[in-house]
């Protein structure tokens, strides 16, 4: 978690610095709970089913971290 949030923490501060208006974060499966992902045919991956937090590892969590600190 500590060297995902570095890296953006880093291009964040670098835009930044460069004059960068805006930045597009892609966010990862991973945000979500894992049992909402077991059925590959009928993932639910939509925004109402983040929470309550519980994503399937520590990058979901830096995830979840780091797009609620910036947005």
């Amino acid at each position: 978690m500590h060297n995902s949030a570095l890296i953006n923490l880093n291009i964040t501060k670098i835009c930044s610095a460069m004059g960068v208006g805006k930045l597009f974060y892609s966010s990862s499966a991973c945000d979500y709970p894992e049992y909402n992902q077991l059925d590959p045919d009928d993932p639910n991956c939509s925004e109402g089913s983040v929470y309550p937090a519980q994503p399937d590892s520590e990058y979901g969590w830096e995830k979840l971290t780091f797009v609620k600190t910036v947005n």
